[in-house]
């Protein structure tokens, strides 16, 4: 009797004992896992405030490459003055869906322009037609800065664009990552 009494009080020790491990792992994991939603909720937050600075839906390659732009058609131009007219003038960055694009001219952009933008990139050439669809002025400098829309382009001609725009992005990061 006094064994199934020993063996019994024994028993009952290894079960407090294992549920006792169990509560101890488990409270350590309630921690961690705390932890990793203190560190998402932060770094939801770091996303949201940087995606609200750039709701573009495209990859943007910074870089500084001459451009020519030929206004095609603009609406309420009349007598033409400014169609057929090339403009020279700065890429400050670029996706698949548009540029940024740099020069000291004024145009009214309220007045739906169309342009054919010409650039390099690496090696290939481009033509693409784009509407204009933001301007920027600054005091400081003489330049505006227009946002441009790549339009009707084909498939093919925005996956030799994306490959051009890799291209060179992955060479910026290996001069970054050899400087460092």
């Amino acid at each position: 009797m006094y064994y199934l009494i020993f063996y019994e009080v024994v028993l009952n020790l290894v079960f407090l004992a294992v549920i006792f491990i169990s509560q101890k792992k488990v409270r350590k994991l309630k921690a961690q896992i705390a932890g990793l939603n203190e560190e998402k909720n932060r770094l939801s937050l770091k996303y949201n405030k940087e995606m609200m600075y750039d709701q573009r839906s495209n990859f943007r390659l910074e870089l500084q490459k001459e451009a020519k732009l030929f206004i095609e058609s603009i609406d309420g131009d009349k007598d033409g003055r400014l169609t057929g007219k090339m403009i020279n003038g700065n890429i400050e960055n670029i996706s698949v869906s548009g540029i940024k694009f740099t020069c000291p001219y004024s145009l009214p952009v309220e007045s739906n322009i169309m342009v054919k933008c010409v650039f390099t990139l690496g090696s290939t050439g481009f033509h693409l037609d784009a509407a204009i669809v933001r301007k920027e002025e600054s005091i400081k400098k003489k330049q505006k800065v227009y946002g441009l829309k790549f339009m009707n382009v084909g498939h093919r001609e925005l996956e030799r664009l994306n490959v051009e725009i890799r291209k060179l992005d992955a060479q910026k990061r290996n001069k970054v990552t050899k400087i460092s």
